[in-house]
């Protein structure tokens, strides 16, 4: 299984995340998935996406909500979904 550091999103103007991002720590290579793909990764196994603030790491995970397929973080002690509040991604 692969690690991905999720941060930062595009929300579409429903406060929807329709893309995920992230770079490494040289900002050399910018990389950014769709929600959906987010998705089919983490239930394949293949991906495991994470946000870290203030040295703690939260795990990306995928919630059943009302019909649809959602991402958010697992509950880690400082917001109730950090992917909502991370900045967004350059373009």
């Amino acid at each position: 299984m692969r690690t991905a550091r999720v941060r930062c999103v595009v929300k579409d103007n429903d406060e929807n995340i329709i893309y995920l991002g992230g770079w490494d720590e040289g900002y050399r290579n910018r990389w950014r998935v769709s929600a959906s793909q987010c998705i089919k990764h983490i239930q394949s196994g293949e991906w495991k996406y994470y946000v870290e603030e203030g040295g703690t790491k939260a795990s990306i995970i995928i919630k059943h909500d009302k019909g649809r397929y959602a991402l958010r973080t697992e509950q880690d002690g400082n917001k109730k979904n950090n992917l909502m509040n991370m900045r967004r991604c350059p373009d």
